[in-house]
């Protein structure tokens, strides 16, 4: 039928024309055979297409992290104007609130934005000068840290006068300006390293510290509650966690509790430990290390951390900060690394690998 339909369909167009069978049946055979490797052609564009697609699209939400240059800019420069970074996500945008502590202007801080964790923005400079309430003490730290207050829809802000006192700021927007509201109340035996914790599940705010005045041995981290506003502790929920340590990170996973740290280095670096609890008011026990032994956390203290929430579940980076010079300011050759931690099946820490680079899923 197929043979006889083209030879009239060629007669009509070629008047006079004639074309035999086996000609015909020839050209058909040969149209079957190219059609079917074109079919096969496009079927193959297409799924190429969609490989091509479905990379760029998995590329969106992950992010390459270079271990000891995490935070970049737009040209790919490595930051470090905004160390031991306490990052947040306030809407769809990541902020990072860290120290300056390579420059001339000590922990003077900065803000930083990022929509996906790759690139990051300046957005604020927060000088020690410049105190919003005025105090110019050489050991003040301008702004240290952020929370959201979801009761009075604003932002509140961290500063502090190392071992004396907690400065609070207010601010409509995570990048300020930031307003001085008040200090907070005095702090059992002074705060030096400290740190916040926000639970989300409970809509309350801690505030983390270790002891500036005690004797050595018993410089011991302490947990306060913020009140409802975030602008001071609770006074009548301290919490001892017994344990000597600074450079502090608290996180909550599978509703247990982590508080990281390290020994009292000062500027030193030695194998962090962490402790775990099922309630902010402990016990608080002590699980040991959580990198390898003598490698001194990859020669970093812990400083504050990460919590990414993915579609495949949440990754927890620990955050380690490098003085560079053990002795004291200043720090010219101060960084930070970034590392994810994994966990076992128990809920303790697997043992910290080294990586120079690694995706993150955001």
């Amino acid at each position: 039928v197929v043979v006889d339909f083209v030879k009239g369909l060629f007669s009509c167009l070629v008047p006079g024309g004639n074309l035999s069978d086996s000609i015909v049946f020839n050209l058909v055979n040969k149209f079957i055979i190219y059609s079917d490797i074109f079919k096969m052609y496009y079927f193959l564009l297409l799924l190429n297409t969609a490989a091509v697609a479905i990379v760029v699209v998995g590329s969106q939400n992950e992010a390459k992290i270079n271990t000891t240059g995490a935070m970049r800019d737009s040209n790919n420069n490595a930051i470090y104007d905004c160390l031991e970074p306490h990052i947040h996500k306030f809407g769809n945008m990541w902020y990072a609130y860290g120290f300056t502590v390579r420059e001339a202007e000590q922990f003077a801080s900065t803000c930083y934005s990022s929509q996906d964790l790759k690139v990051w923005t300046k957005r604020a400079h927060y000088p020690i000068n410049k105190t919003l309430d005025g105090n110019n003490s050489q050991t003040a730290i301008a702004l240290w840290n952020v929370l959201y207050n979801e009761k009075n829809k604003e932002y509140v802000g961290y500063g502090s006068e190392y071992g004396v006192s907690i400065n609070v700021y207010t601010s409509n927007n995570p990048i300020g300006p930031f307003v001085f509201r008040n200090k907070f109340s005095p702090v059992y035996e002074n705060p030096a390293d400290t740190t916040l914790y926000y639970d989300e599940n409970k809509g309350k705010a801690y505030f983390i510290y270790n002891s500036r005045n005690a004797v050595v041995h018993k410089r011991f981290t302490f947990i306060y509650q913020l009140n409802e506003d975030f602008y001071d502790i609770v006074n009548d929920t301290l919490v001892n966690t017994t344990a000597v340590m600074e450079g502090l990170w608290m996180f909550k996973r599978n509703n247990l509790y982590y508080l990281l740290g390290s020994g009292l280095v000062g500027y030193g670096v030695d194998d962090n430990f962490y402790l775990t609890a099922s309630s902010m008011e402990g016990p608080w026990i002590h699980r040991g290390g959580f990198a390898p032994p003598g490698t001194n956390t990859f020669n970093s203290q812990t400083m504050q951390g990460l919590v990414v929430d993915a579609e495949k579940g949440s990754t927890f980076v620990f955050i380690g900060h490098r003085w560079g010079n053990h002795q004291g300011p200043p720090f010219p050759n101060a960084s930070s690394i970034w590392l994810p931690l994994s966990f076992a099946s128990n809920n303790t820490i697997q043992q910290l690998q080294w990586e120079d680079s690694w995706v993150l899923e955001t």
